[in-house]
């Protein structure tokens, strides 16, 4: 029998991929600036700011929702372009937001369960 789950990822694992998450999306733009590539530098802040906004905000997006479609296609793009300059590592971290996008609208699934900036602040103090 199917079993309804509301999140892909319980409390603990949801902080910890927000902390890599923020952390990963960071050092890619870093990096690419570094590199002078600004176009794909500013392509990646877009995410840095919506996840920075749904820590602060205490939001997710629902699985299958318009924004999750919306996030969706923005990655899909992002790895089209990553393919057609070669840019490996934005074909890698585009594919993994393509690769969540898609198990998130296929089930209807929120990928992570809410984290606060008071969440992360009391994982890594403790």
């Amino acid at each position: 029998m199917y079993e309804y789950r509301q999140f892909i990822l319980n409390k603990k694992h949801s902080i910890i991929f927000e902390i890599i998450e923020l952390t990963v999306l960071v050092s890619i733009v870093t990096f690419f600036f570094h590199v002078d590539e600004k176009i794909l530098a500013m392509i990646y802040i877009i995410p840095i700011i919506e996840h920075i906004r749904q820590v602060i905000y205490y939001c997710r997006q629902y699985g299958g929702s318009l924004e999750d479609y919306i996030t969706f296609f923005y990655f899909l793009l992002v790895m089209l372009y990553s393919i057609s300059i070669s840019n490996k590592l934005s074909i890698i971290a585009s594919t993994i937001g393509v690769i969540i996008h898609i198990i998130t609208i296929t089930t209807r699934t929120t990928f992570s369960q809410l984290v606060s900036h008071n969440d992360i602040k009391n994982f890594i103090l403790n």
